[in-house]
This record gives C-alpha cells, sequence and structure tokens, in this order.
C-alpha cells in the first residue's frame, strides 16, 4: 500500500516519488523511496549503499577466508577437482612417504628397477 503524496492517504498500487509504507493501522512502517503496492524498491545507490555498511566491500575474501578456516576441501571442490589440482600440482613423493610408494609399488605388481 502506498502513501499518496498530495492527499496523504494511502491508496493501493499507486507508485510515489517519496512517502512512507503504511500499514493497515494506518501508522507509517519505513521510509523509501518508491513504493509499489506492498513492496518498496530500492535506488541502485541504496543498495550498494547497504551492503557496504552491513556486508563490507571484501566479501568475497571475507568468504573464502571463512571457508578455508571452517570446511574441508573435500566440503567445497568436487573429486575431480581436487584430483586434477593434485595431479598438476604435486608429485607423488610430495604427498606419500617413500615406504608408502614402494609398498603400493609392490601391491600393484611394480618392482624396483635392478
Amino acid at each position: 500500500m502506498s502513501l499518496s503524496a498530495a492527499t496523504g492517504k494511502a491508496e493501493q498500487g499507486r507508485p510515489v516519488q517519496t512517502g512512507e509504507v503504511v500499514r493497515e493501522s494506518g501508522k507509517p512502517s519505513i521510509v523509501c523511496e518508491f513504493v509499489f503496492g506492498d513492496v518498496s524498491v530500492s535506488t541502485p545507490a541504496q543498495d550498494r549503499s547497504f551492503l557496504n555498511d552491513v556486508i563490507g566491500v571484501e566479501i568475497l575474501e571475507k568468504a573464502s577466508d571463512w571457508i578455508g578456516r571452517n570446511m574441508e576441501p573435500e566440503d567445497v571442490f568436487s573429486e575431480s577437482a581436487l584430483r586434477e589440482h593434485a595431479r598438476n600440482n604435486f608429485e607423488p613423493e610430495d604427498i606419500f612417504t617413500t615406504e608408502k610408494l614402494k609398498q603400493w609399488a609392490e601391491e600393484n605388481g611394480y618392482s624396483e628397477p635392478e
């Protein structure tokens, strides 16, 4: 419901440049720039200001930091993405001990060259 700028009375569905949203009781609820029916529409500048004040401008960095502190990689990335990352960034020796590698090789039919 919108508030008519001329009459001060609420009129359903009439956009108002400036005014207040009016509750059924007739008391003002919130000041906003545009009102369409029961839905208020903020301006892009108001949206940016709100997000900056409430969330901040470093949201992606903060989200990444939080995820890094609170979640395991397998909770964030798919198994195929983890495998690809490991394949492209590590050698088996970076991940497994020499003993583990030898054990795997023996169990899978490989032997050390003589």
